[in-house]
């Protein structure tokens, strides 16, 4: 038998395989360690408002849309910090689009971080925001969804079996930047 993550990817392995063969095809989800990652305190008025967003900086991870959202939230006059927690390729770029944009002070590029230094990052933010292309099922959106903890992101591959909006997050198109601020700012 073959151990799918989710229902999406049962299915691009169905895509793959005879029909005869898809009955070895078992669903069997990711999840996380309740005891480790606990609901964090609720922020009732936060000034500023704290975003997060935990993942490889690759063009797969949409970063650059977020920080397009977050730079139109800001000239809007709303009051919120991102802060990137990953490394990558695209780390150049994202340093430089956020030093063009004036936004140094509200726009953290963390770094990599390892697992036993996540935590922190998750107990101290108000929203956090997933901007992908392309995912399988995230494990930092159910860390996250898990440690209640308000989830945006795109609507794509696995990730609507995890976030229904209005139910437990919202969902956006993959690249829509006024969508993604808007988003936000609700």
């Amino acid at each position: 038998f073959v151990c799918c993550i989710s229902n999406f990817a049962q299915s691009q392995l169905m895509m793959l395989s005879p029909p005869p063969a898809w009955d070895k095809l078992e669903i069997s989800p990711l999840g996380v360690d309740p005891a480790k990652f606990t609901p964090r305190p609720f922020r009732e008025q936060p000034i500023p408002f704290e975003v997060l967003c935990v993942g490889r900086l690759v063009p797969v991870k949409g970063q650059f849309i977020l920080v397009e959202a977050v730079a139109r939230l800001i000239a809007e006059g709303r009051q919120l910090r991102l802060c990137l927690v990953g490394d990558g390729p695209d780390r150049q770029g994202l340093e430089d689009e956020i030093k063009r944009q004036g936004l140094t002070g509200q726009i953290i590029l963390e770094g990599a971080v390892n697992q036993d230094r996540i935590l922190e990052f998750y107990t101290r933010v108000d929203a956090f925001v997933l901007a992908s292309f392309a995912e399988g099922l995230p494990v930092v959106l159910m860390e996250a969804m898990i440690m209640e903890i308000p989830c945006i992101t795109t609507h794509i591959t696995g990730i609507p079996e995890l976030i229904k909006t209005g139910n437990n997050g919202i969902l956006v198109a993959p690249s829509d930047i006024e969508a993604l601020a808007k988003a936000i700012a609700q």
